[in-house]
């Protein structure tokens, strides 16, 4: 399904629409360029926050990024490492914990300004006090979001809930 909303392969059934349009009638650079996707492991770099935040949107301003880290309920813990954003994350980021780097990996979809968020068990690593603030920061954006999540608690964040079983979306 994410590949199928990412454009990278066309269902085998029924069509893709956005805003009207067929999906094979939009630039797919622009369509990849206005969507961001966070796995459930994020893709993080050896590399300081900054530097991934930076990765994820090179032209991102400071402002930009702390925004970002607020929206994805990290500037809290980014600023009390010992570096801040500076601080080195090392590989997969295995200097934070998981939900640190989770948030760290929706800060960075967040920061490329997407209209179109993909989260795929995005927020499983994540505590429920930190999740429902990001579903709450991410409400206030003005963008659509495709929820992929095993957990009850979390779907309750959605307008409509969908189930696919066997390939086929009920």
């Amino acid at each position: 399904m994410i590949d199928i909303a990412l454009g990278l392969i066309e269902p085998n059934n029924g069509s893709i629409l956005i805003d009207g349009v067929p999906f094979n009638k939009i630039n797919q650079t622009t369509w990849r360029k206005a969507t961001s996707y966070v796995p459930q492991d994020a893709f993080l770099l050896d590399d300081s926050i900054k530097q991934n935040l930076l990765w994820a949107n090179p032209n991102a301003s400071d402002e930009a990024m702390k925004s970002a880290l607020i929206a994805a309920a990290a500037e809290g813990f980014t600023s009390k490492l010992p570096q801040g954003i500076d601080t080195q994350i090392g590989s997969k980021g295995v200097r934070i914990s998981g939900g640190e780097r989770q948030r760290l990996s929706i800060a960075m979809a967040l920061v490329r300004k997407p209209q179109f968020l993909i989260l795929d068990e995005a927020t499983n690593a994540i505590d429920q006090t930190n999740e429902k603030t990001i579903y709450a920061n991410i409400q206030q954006l003005n963008l659509t979001v495709l929820l992929i999540s095993h957990d009850k608690e979390t779907l309750l964040q959605a307008d409509s809930v969908y189930k696919l079983k066997n390939g086929v979306i009920n």
